[in-house]
C-alpha cells in the first residue's frame, strides 16, 4: 500500500533571492560589477562563495526572498495540485530555514524528516543555503552559495524514508554532493519507488554526465529542457544541430535503460514526449503544444512546476500523454506569479484548465 504519492530529497534547504532586471545587458553589468571571477555568462546555474554572494547582493540592490530548491519546488507544486508528498533534507536554524520549512508545511508537505542542523562537527555554525535568481528577458541566471550550510549526509539516506512512496523525484543537482545521486536512486529502487529524474541544468550535464549515465538503468522517466538535451547530445552523440539533439538525447537515454519515457521541455513551444516502444532505443514521439498562460510575470520555477504537475497526474493514475498535457498547464500556471510557489489565483487557473483534459 502506498502512503505517499511523491517523495524527494533536498539535501540542503535553500532560499531564492530574486533580483528582477529589465534586460540581459543590465544582468551582465550586475555580474561584472560583482566581480565574480570574470564569470559574466548569463543563464544556467553556477556556484559562488559567500564573499561573492555578499558582493552580488550589495550590487543588486533590492531583492525578495522566497523558499527555493528544485526538489522543494517540485514537491510544493505537486502538493498544491493534490498529491501527497514528503520532503527529506536538512536546514539551518535561522530565519531563512524557518521561512523554508513554513512554506513546505503551508503547502501540505510532510516535513517530519526535514532535519534542523545548528553546528557542524567542528562546532562551526551552519546556515540555510541561498541562491540569487537574476531574472531578465523572461530568462534566469542563478548563482548559488552552499558555504557553511546545513546538509543531509549520504549516510542519513535510510530505506524507511522512502518506503510506501509511489514516485521518488530525483534532481541531478544531487551531483553537487558526493555519492548522493547514486545512493538516492539505489535506496529508492530498493524499496519499490518509481524514479522520476530531472537533469537540472546544462552545466550539471556538462560537469557530471559520467555520474548521471550510471543511473539511467534505474530511471523510469527522465525530464530535461532543450539546453540540457542539446548538451547531452553533444557529449554522447556528437550532435551539434539543436533540431536533431532532442531525438538523439532521448534515443541514447532509452537505449541505456530509461524504462518508460523521456520528456524534453521546449518552453513556449511545449514539450516532446518520447515513449519507449520495445526493448531497444525505439520510441513513439509526440509533440504537446504549450498552454498560453494569458499573463506572464516570472519564469522562475516553471520547469519545477512542470515536473510537479506531471508527478501529480501520474500518481493519480493518468496516462503519460494526459500527464504531459497537465504538466504543460502546470508550467504555464507557474509563470503567472513571482517565484517558484503558485499563488491561489494561479492554482485556481490550473484546476480550471485541467478539467478538460481526458
Amino acid at each position: 500500500k502506498f502512503l505517499m504519492d511523491v517523495v524527494a530529497v533536498q539535501a540542503t534547504a535553500i532560499c531564492d533571492l530574486h533580483v528582477t532586471l529589465p534586460d540581459a545587458k543590465h544582468a551582465t553589468e550586475l555580474l561584472r560589477r560583482a566581480a565574480l571571477g570574470g564569470d559574466v555568462a548569463l543563464g544556467g546555474s553556477r556556484r559562488v562563495t559567500k564573499q561573492e554572494m555578499d558582493r552580488l547582493l550589495r550590487e543588486a540592490g533590492p531583492y525578495t526572498c522566497h523558499p527555493g530548491g528544485s526538489a522543494s519546488n517540485v514537491l510544493r507544486a505537486a502538493a498544491r495540485f493534490g498529491a501527497t508528498t514528503r520532503l527529506v533534507g536538512a536546514r539551518g536554524d535561522d530565519a531563512n530555514g524557518e521561512l523554508y520549512a513554513k512554506s513546505l508545511r503551508d503547502a501540505g508537505i510532510c516535513t517530519e524528516h526535514l532535519l534542523v542542523k545548528v553546528r557542524d562537527a567542528s562546532g562551526a555554525e551552519l546556515s540555510t543555503a541561498a541562491c540569487c535568481v537574476i531574472s531578465h528577458n523572461n530568462e534566469r541566471s542563478m548563482r548559488t552559495m552552499f558555504a557553511d550550510t546545513a546538509r543531509l549526509e549520504v549516510s542519513e539516506l535510510r530505506e524507511d524514508l522512502f518506503k510506501s512512496c509511489k514516485y521518488l523525484f530525483v534532481s541531478s543537482y544531487a551531483c553537487y554532493f558526493e555519492g548522493m545521486l547514486a545512493k538516492l536512486v539505489d535506496v529508492g529502487t530498493g524499496v519499490g519507488c518509481r524514479i522520476f529524474l530531472d537533469l537540472g541544468s546544462f552545466e550539471i550535464v556538462n560537469a557530471y554526465s559520467d555520474l548521471i549515465d550510471l543511473i539511467f538503468g534505474k530511471v523510469d522517466i527522465c525530464v530535461c529542457n532543450e539546453d540540457e538535451a542539446a548538451a547531452f547530445s553533444r557529449l554522447h552523440a556528437g550532435v551539434q544541430d539543436p533540431d536533431g539533439a532532442y531525438d538523439e538525447a532521448a534515443r541514447w537515454m532509452l537505449g541505456h535503460g530509461v524504462k518508460v519515457a523521456v520528456v524534453v521541455t521546449l518552453g513556449e513551444r511545449g514539450c516532446i514526449l518520447y515513449e519507449r516502444n520495445g526493448d531497444q532505443d525505439a520510441f513513439v514521439k509526440t509533440l504537446h503544444a504549450a498552454v498560453d498562460p494569458e499573463v506572464f510575470f516570472d519564469s522562475t520555477g516553471a520547469g519545477d512546476a512542470f515536473c510537479g504537475g506531471m508527478l501529480f497526474a501520474l500518481s493519480k493514475g493518468r496516462d503519460l500523454n494526459a500527464a504531459v498535457r497537465i504538466a504543460n498547464v502546470a508550467g504555464a500556471a507557474a509563470v503567472k506569479s513571482l517565484g517558484a510557489d503558485l499563488d491561489d489565483e494561479s492554482l485556481e487557473w490550473f484546476r480550471r484548465k485541467i478539467g478538460a483534459i481526458a
